[in-house]
This record gives C-alpha cells, sequence and structure tokens, in this order.
C-alpha cells in the first residue's frame, strides 16, 4: 500500500505542473479501470482516486479497457483516462467533484483551465458541436451533496461563452479567472441551473481531462517550462522516472508500463526527436556486472518503445553502470536514486545543441543569439528583410531584351491568373524563398479558392513523413519540419487542414532513395555525383506524389517545394521532380516560381526585380503571352523557359513594425502588447500560441522580438483564444490574449 500512495504521488506531479491544488488532474489514478458506464454515482467513485459525485448522478470513468456499445470514446487529451459527463436537462445533470489541495483564499485570484470534447457516437445518436454557456464550467464552494440526480443550482465563478464550442473528437480549452470570494474547500465540475434562464443548459456527453487550478496575483502566470523535459547545460533530456526493475533483474516490471506510454506519446508528438536510453545502477556488485546490467535493462527500455510503433531510427542505448551516479551510495535512498534509466535526447547536426529539439522557448532566440547569416532563424521571430543584416550590393545588369520586354508588359493579379489556371488544372506546383514567408502568404490566401476548384491534396517539402498524426492532430509541432517552425508555414498548414486538405510529405526514405539511384545511373548521360543524387532524390519525390494519384487518379493536387524542384527542362537523362512527376502521371503541371521575384538583400536580388513598381503579387504579359525570365540551363548550356509562369512580388511595406502583406486581406489583426505591463525585462520574446493547442509542442502563431517601449511593434494574429508566452531570458510569463 506505500508503494501504491507512492506511485500516485509522482504521477499526480507528471500530470500537472506543481501549482495546480487539483489532486488527480488529469484523472490517471484509480483504483481499478472499468470497462463500461457507470450506473451510479457509487460506481464512479469506486473507480476513480479522490474524485466523487455531488448527486446521485452517474459520472463515468473512461479507460484504456472501455467498451461500451452505447459510446465510442476517443483518444484523452493525455495520458490514459478521463471522465464522461451526461446533461439531459434539468431533470438529470453529472459533475465532477474534488476537495482542493488547499482551501481558496479569501482575496486571491485563480487562474482555471480544463479540456472539454465529445464522443462520435452516443445513445444512437451522432452529437454535434455544442455551444457552452457561462452556466457550464467550475463552480468552487464547500462540501454539499443532494440525494437526487437533478441538476445543482450554482453560479460558476468560471463559466463558458456561447462562443464556447465543444466539438466531436476535438479538444477544446476552456479557461478563465476569478478572485475567491470565500475559503471553498471544493471544485465541482459541469452544467449548473440558472434559476433566472432554466432554458439556458448544454445538453450532450462531454469528455473531461486535465482540470488546472492555480493562484496568482498578476495578469500575467509565471510560465514554468514544460513538465516533459529537463535541461542541463546544453544536453536536453525526456523526464520519465519509475522505470523499475527487480534487483539484479532486467525485465520491466508492469509498473513501469504508463511511464513508458507516456514517453511514446510524447515521442510522436516529436516526430523527428531522436533519444538514446541510457541505463545506470548503484555500486553494489562488480563494475563489469554492474555495465551488463544497465546495458540489458535499457535494451529492455528500447524493445518495449520500438514495439510500441517508435522506429528503431530514432532510438539507440548504452549501458553506463557505475559511471555516472547521481546520489551517494551511502543509503538506499541514495542507491535507488542510481538504479535508473535516462532518456537524453540526440542533438541534430544542424542546430546548435539539442534544446532546439525540444520546446519553443529554446527554438525562437533573441535576434542578438542568432548568426547574421541565418535569415530563415531571424523570421521565425518576425524579423524580415529590413531588419536583416545585408552586406554588398549586387552590379549584376539585366539583359536588354529582358529589360524592354518587362517594361514593355501588362501587369496582372498573379492570384486571379493562378485561381483561373487552378479550374482547368490537375497540379499546380509552387516553389518559394525559405527566408522570407511572403510566398508562403501569399499561397494561405488562395486556399479556399483552391480548395473550391477541387484541390484535396497539398504536398509539402518541410513537413517530415515522420509526423504521421499531423492530420488527425490538426495542427504543426516544432518537429514537423526545420521551416514549419516559421509561423506563417505554420499556419499555412493549420489552415489548409481546417479547409479541407490533407498534408503530405513527399520525402523519400532511404530504401526509396537508394531504389531510385539504381534506376537514374542506368538511364543518366552525365556522371557528375551531386546531379546524380539530385536527379535520383527528385524521382523518389515525384514517385511518392505518383502513389497518391495512383490512388486516387481523380485528385487536384498543390505541391510547394523549393528552387529548382518545378523546372520543366530535361536534358541527357537529368530532371527535376516536376519533370519526373510528368513522365510518371502524363499530367502536365501549372510551375509557378515564386522564389526569382522577392524581395531579399539587395546582394541577392534579381536585377529585374527592381524594374517595375507593383502593389500586389503580379504576372506580366508581353504581347499577350507571359514574361518569363529566360535561364540558363547547367546541362544543355542553352537558354529557354522553365516554369509556366513567374511572380514579382511588392517590396514589404510596414504598419506597426510588421509587413503589411502578413496581415493577409485582413486575416490577421494587429495586437499591441507592452512586456513593462508584466514586468518583462528588455528584449523580450513574444509568442503567441492557440488555447486549444498544446503549447509545449505547437509552432505559435507569431512570435516577435520587442525592443525598448518605444518601438511600436504588435503581433500580428486572427481573431481567437491565445495564451501569450513572454520571455527576457531572466524570467518567463504567460497572459491570456483574446484577439475578436
Amino acid at each position: 500500500m506505500r508503494f501504491f500512495i507512492s506511485y500516485l504521488i509522482v504521477l499526480m506531479s507528471f500530470g500537472l505542473p506543481a501549482q495546480n491544488i487539483v489532486p488527480n488532474a488529469s484523472f490517471e489514478i484509480s483504483k481499478k479501470k472499468p470497462r463500461f458506464m457507470s450506473s451510479t454515482g457509487r460506481d464512479f467513485e469506486s473507480a476513480i482516486y479522490k474524485w466523487t459525485v455531488p448527486n446521485e448522478a452517474s459520472t463515468d470513468l473512461i479507460t484504456p479497457r472501455f467498451d461500451s456499445k452505447n459510446l465510442t470514446e476517443i483518444p484523452p487529451r493525455t495520458g490514459e483516462q478521463m471522465i464522461g459527463i451526461v446533461v439531459n436537462g434539468d431533470y438529470w445533470a453529472e459533475y465532477g467533484k474534488i476537495k482542493l489541495l488547499k482551501p481558496l483564499e479569501i482575496g486571491t485570484e485563480y487562474y482555471v483551465e480544463y479540456w472539454i470534447s465529445m464522443p462520435t457516437y452516443y445513445s444512437k445518436n451522432k452529437p454535434v458541436p455544442t455551444n457552452l454557456n457561462d452556466h457550464f464550467g467550475l463552480y468552487f464552494s464547500k462540501d454539499i451533496y443532494n440525494g437526487d440526480k437533478r441538476i445543482l443550482t450554482a453560479t460558476p465563478q468560471v463559466g463558458g461563452t456561447p462562443n464556447d464550442v465543444a466539438r466531436p473528437t476535438k479538444w477544446t480549452k476552456m479557461t478563465g479567472k476569478f478572485t475567491a470570494r470565500e475559503a471553498a474547500t471544493h471544485l465541482y465540475l459541469g452544467q449548473f441551473l440558472d434559476e433566472t434562464n432554466p432554458g439556458k443548459i448544454a445538453k450532450g456527453y462531454f469528455f473531461i481531462d486535465d482540470v488546472f487550478v492555480e493562484a496568482f496575483t498578476n495578469s500575467a502566470v509565471d510560465y514554468t517550462p514544460s513538465r516533459y523535459y529537463s535541461i542541463k547545460g546544453s544536453t536536453a533530456s525526456v523526464n520519465i522516472d519509475n522505470i523499475y526493475f527487480e534487483t539484479d533483474k532486467y525485465e520491466l516490471l508492469p509498473s513501469s508500463y504508463h511511464e513508458l506510454d507516456n514517453l511514446v506519446k510524447i515521442l510522436n508528438k516529436n516526430p523527428t526527436l531522436k533519444i538514446e536510453i541510457q541505463g545506470h545502477t548503484d555500486d553494489v556488485g562488480s563494475a563489469e556486472h554492474n555495465k551488463e546490467l544497465s546495458y540489458n535493462r535499457a535494451k529492455t527500455v528500447f524493445d518495449y518503445i520500438n514495439n510500441s510503433g517508435i522506429n528503431e531510427d530514432r532510438l539507440s542505448f548504452e549501458g553506463y553502470g557505475i559511471t555516472k551516479q547521481v546520489a551517494s551510495n551511502d543509503s538506499e535512498t541514495g542507491r535507488q536514486k542510481n538504479r535508473r534509466v535516462d532518456f537524453v535526447v540526440e542533438a541534430d547536426p544542424e542546430l546548435e545543441d539539442s534544446r532546439e529539439m525540444m520546446a519553443p522557448e529554446f527554438i525562437y532566440k533573441f535576434s542578438s543569439q542568432i548568426p547574421k547569416n541565418k535569415k530563415a532563424r531571424h523570421s521565425f521571430i518576425g524579423r524580415y528583410v529590413n531588419k536583416w543584416n545585408c552586406d554588398g550590393r549586387s552590379n549584376e545588369k539585366p539583359k536588354t531584351v529582358e529589360l524592354n520586354q518587362l517594361k514593355n508588359s501588362r501587369p496582372v493579379s498573379a492570384r486571379k491568373t493562378i485561381i483561373d489556371l487552378a479550374k482547368k488544372e490537375k497540379a499546380l506546383f509552387f516553389n518559394e524563398y525559405p527566408d522570407h514567408p511572403q510566398n508562403r502568404a501569399f499561397v494561405s490566401t488562395m486556399l479556399d479558392e483552391l480548395f473550391a476548384a477541387g484541390f484535396t491534396y497539398f504536398f509539402m517539402e518541410d513537413v517530415v513523413a515522420s509526423d504521421k498524426e499531423l492530420n488527425n492532430r490538426a495542427y504543426p509541432v516544432i518537429n514537423t519540419g526545420y521551416y514549419v517552425k516559421d509561423p506563417v508555414y505554420g499556419d499555412l498548414i493549420r489552415q489548409a487542414m481546417q479547409k479541407g486538405f490533407e498534408i503530405v510529405s513527399y520525402e523519400p526514405t532511404k530504401a526509396q532513395l537508394q531504389k531510385a539511384n539504381e534506376i537514374v545511373k542506368r538511364t543518366a548521360k552525365f556522371s557528375d555525383p551531386a546531379l546524380l543524387q539530385q536527379c535520383a532524390k527528385d524521382w523518389a519525390r515525384a514517385m511518392n506524389i505518383n502513389r497518391i494519384l495512383k490512388k486516387d487518379p481523380t485528385a487536384k493536387i498543390v505541391v510547394l517545394t523549393s528552387r529548382g524542384n518545378i523546372k520543366e527542362v530535361s536534358s541527357n537523362g537529368f530532371k527535376t521532380m516536376a519533370s519526373w512527376f510528368q513522365t510518371f502521371t502524363k499530367i502536365n503541371p501549372v510551375t509557378i516560381d515564386q522564389r526569382t521575384f522577392t524581395e531579399k538583400c539587395k546582394v541577392d536580388e534579381d536585377p529585374l526585380f527592381s524594374i517595375r513598381t507593383i502593389k500586389e503579387p503580379t504576372v506580366f504579359y508581353y504581347k499577350n503571352n507571359l514574361f518569363i525570365k529566360q535561364e540558363q540551363n547547367t546541362i544543355t548550356e542553352t537558354n529557354g523557359k522553365f516554369v509556366d509562369l513567374q511572380v514579382f512580388f511588392p517590396r514589404s511595406s510596414f504598419r506597426n513594425d510588421r509587413p503589411t502583406w502578413l496581415e493577409m486581406n485582413g486575416y490577421r489583426l494587429h495586437q499591441e502588447i507592452n512586456p513593462d505591463k508584466y514586468g518583462m525585462g528588455s528584449p523580450c520574446m513574444v509568442m503567441a500560441f492557440l488555447k486549444e493547442e498544446d503549447m509545449t509542442f505547437a509552432v505559435p502563431m507569431d512570435a516577435i522580438e520587442l525592443g525598448n517601449t518605444a518601438t511600436r511593434t504588435s503581433l500580428l494574429l486572427p481573431p481567437g483564444n491565445y495564451t501569450l508566452l513572454l520571455n527576457d531570458g531572466n524570467q518567463a510569463k504567460q497572459v491570456d490574449w483574446v484577439v475578436e
């Protein structure tokens, strides 16, 4: 029993940050795991730890064993368990009730959040999105109990609004704050009766998970870095404890499964994260025996995680025996600490250290910490061309024939041109300039029209194939891809999924690349190793796109790629991705170059870019033909047309120190924030996360570095509920933010 209680305490600390005054806040600690819905409130109370019901209604504990024909459960937001409550009306309403770890302090302000969702099937019906109300929420009071199943009459301190919607399968984060007027000892969660408006009831079956209540005295809450990770110097580790083995054995005890399952979920949310599993022992026994024992324990954990669906390419293991002690072996307590398994993150060689694989606070760095030549990294924090370090000038001169053609060309809206083409074409291939997200913002503005024209697949080069949960999760995470860390790219992915596109990565596996190399070598009439490798890679990419079209022959596709992948020229067996695609599918894609005439540092800009002044993305017609700059083909050493159209982008103009193209035709609204108001220093990094997304992993909707308050700089955000993360390098705070 002592072990069971200590294990419960550990799980409670893992479930939510330490400031939370709600015990068993994620419903993970239970006495048993029911398979069916509760018949009475006593059934629920006999299964769950700490939670009770305030009336006779039968709240449900949803567990991995649940198998009710009356209800189709969904995955909990976190962990393995959640609760379910039914609201049928004023004659039947279910609740969760729990005694707080300490009473509320009168006069203290509290921050509250919980997550709500709905099943896909309940009681012979398919639930529909349900609007909540100001009497659906959390009520804090003394210990109360009603001896029937009727709805409780009370006014929650934190309720919802008619704009808050519970949806089947999607978790919605509900938040609020209030000032305690009494030393309440208990929390009640559910639908309460409004005596002034008895019909104001949200009916349905609702899942609840992750209840959080925290006291704070400022409008900004101190932010605690992710509970999932720990950082020591430049080394990052995943926080997973309680991996148990019997003495001198390496078989996992069942009590370890829950923690390892949590690790699997973290790895699934971080699709490119790689870890080394490190086994350690105390000093009892010989060093040689302990090294072998620790190796076998690490191997056992490796096998468990690998068998849970994590690819072995993301895992390694080693036994360190007694060489890395963290406590004295003079006591049993110390020896217990040394008998452990650590999960150390393997650094990506392209990154500065492994912390950049972990969480937004390590990725969105201050400009002073980013090398000057890393322009894309500066764009991640809203520092575009006007803030880049651009040394040097371009001396390249445009060719006279092209100069005269462009001067005499007729400008036409690029957006309208592309949308008109989309109505009669099956494939659109865009490239982009990755350092400057203006291209991505432009593509975002056409998503509605492209989807209406029948396009349903969106292939993206920078989305990693290992993020298999992207379309189900419905938002990108920091490891979805390197350039996806750009908030503009991240939101392009969000918007595309919201409008109905399926996001697909076309990057090849090692096996696919090996096969492509063998095929290309047989057909190519050139021997340059770099060109052979590029040609093979483009073969494999095009083949991956072709596989989707074979499964869905009527599909219309959008492809977002980089540099020359869209070029339609081919010679001596060398083909780009677009050329291979046409060979495989017999479809001639519309190839759209966004890169050539996009704003860059002067030394990198095409000399024709400044010839015409424009106010919107534009294509030019010369004598009724699209103007396309000729480019030399490195294979044939000849000049010729290589794409279908080239888009000229206007130079950035600014409002509140942000480029107006980022407003996306009114989709994003300016939001000024003063870090001084929250006691933050300067500079201050501000990141905005949608409340329904997990800010531990999600790509922010916007990120900016704010200097002194004399500079008027704003976030640019679409309407919605957000959590702002403020970080000045010494302290971090989070602020609730609503954009209307």
